[in-house]
């Protein structure tokens, strides 16, 4: 004889305590079935019943993990080193798994806790808590995976994020706090971010990267990739490429000599917008030696998205004047002058408009030296300064204020 066996959810989370999803119910009512069926049915001997018995526990622990695993979400991410020949070699992972029947703060027994390695540790963080496995509830509007990245060397990375998300309708971005990028991230297939580490403490921090699902601040632009290589004894041209930039309406390049300090060089407009889009700009006053660049996307509300930071060394001794630090502060113009010949400079500091701001003449004492030049009280804006020397030479600069 069948017994009809209900079981009501509501009932169970409040006398017990204890919760439990959809499948997980109908796991335990097909088990209270089955043993309701053996307990019932006398005519099968003991060693039948026994065997039966033993059949359904197993059934039932089969039917249960199916359904744990059916009715939940799962965000693997994967930790990888690249090695000189670019080959990868994984170093560690984690996961965090969201179902209802789970816990927002760590619980022992529901998440994992991370045990760290001698090298390299990549673990979720939540409330404090390292974790390896972290279980939590349903994906929700502007979640957030906060990772945690230690022992890191000066080297290349690679983070392989593989999903498998139930929820329909969201969007995920990688943020890198370091170099201040957000790249896309699929939730029905793998992505692959590389980064680099370096001398930076930033690019070594332990909270530099995170998992963003909906965030309202993200900018609809992507870098796809940015790339800069010395292309004669005295540029460098650097070329990016986007995707989705509908509400970007300029590019900023940006310079730095140690990659921390960084000031805007140049301007470009966004161009219509279509589906891939690549731009080009040329660096005619690179520094001898590093040379670190990054792009800035700025959108109609004035967010900026940065490009990973890419580094040019150039080679050979050049004979040259920059400004530095640019843009200017105050009402001092700071002039690098790097294998420059003995001699006197002048230099004329021209608006917009045409119109000479200042004139003043630099004696250099040959190599290299670091002069200041005093302007008085500059307007915010693009300036040229116009250096004329010896033997002919010219050289117009930029000037932002």
């Amino acid at each position: 004889m069948w017994r009809t066996v209900t079981l009501k959810q509501v009932e169970i989370s409040q006398k017990k305590g204890l919760k439990f999803n959809t499948c997980e119910i109908h796991c335990y009512i097909a088990l209270l079935v089955l043993l309701n069926y053996a307990m019932q049915n006398f005519t099968l001997p003991f060693t039948h019943k026994k065997v039966f018995l033993a059949a359904c526990f197993f059934l039932f622990i089969f039917m249960f993990f199916a359904a744990q695993v059916s009715a939940q979400s799962l965000f693997i991410s994967r930790l990888y080193k690249v090695n000189a020949d670019n080959s990868t070699s994984q170093l560690d992972y984690n996961q965090v798994y969201f179902n209802d029947s789970y816990s927002m703060s760590p619980i022992i027994g529901e998440d994992a806790p991370k045990l760290a390695n001698i090298n390299e540790t990549f673990s979720v963080v939540e409330s404090g808590t390292s974790l390896f496995s972290d279980r939590r509830p349903t994906l929700r509007q502007n979640d957030t995976i906060y990772f945690k990245l230690l022992r890191t060397l000066q080297q290349q990375y690679q983070l392989r994020f593989f999903p498998n998300m139930l929820s329909v309708g969201k969007t995920a971005f990688l943020k890198d706090n370091y170099t201040g990028n957000l790249t896309p991230v699929a939730l029905s297939d793998s992505t692959v971010v590389n980064f680099l580490v370096n001398s930076n403490a930033a690019s070594q921090a332990a909270d530099r990267f995170k998992i963003l699902f909906n965030t309202e601040t993200v900018l609809p632009l992507s870098f796809i990739d940015v790339r800069a290589k010395q292309t004669s004894a005295s540029t460098i041209k650097l070329q990016w490429s986007v995707i989705s930039q509908s509400s970007i309406k300029e590019y900023a390049i940006e310079r730095s000599l140690d990659g921390r300090s960084f000031g805007k060089i140049a301007f470009i407009p966004s161009l219509p917008n279509k589906a891939v889009l690549q731009y080009n700009w040329t660096d005619d006053d690179p520094a001898e030696g590093n040379n670190y660049y990054r792009i800035s996307g700025i959108d109609n509300n004035n967010k900026i998205s940065y490009t990973p930071i890419v580094n040019v060394t150039m080679e050979g001794s050049m004979a040259t004047i920059m400004i530095y630090p640019n843009p200017v502060s105050g009402n001092v113009i700071g002039l690098k002058f790097e294998n420059m010949p003995k001699g006197s400079y002048v230099m004329r500091l021209i608006n917009n408009s045409g119109q000479e701001v200042s004139t003043q003449e630099i004696d250099h004492n040959g190599n290299n030296s670091y002069q200041t030049i005093r302007v008085g009280d500059l307007s915010k804006g693009l300036y040229n300064l116009e250096i004329t020397g010896n033997d002919n030479f010219k050289k117009s600069l930029k000037v932002i204020k």
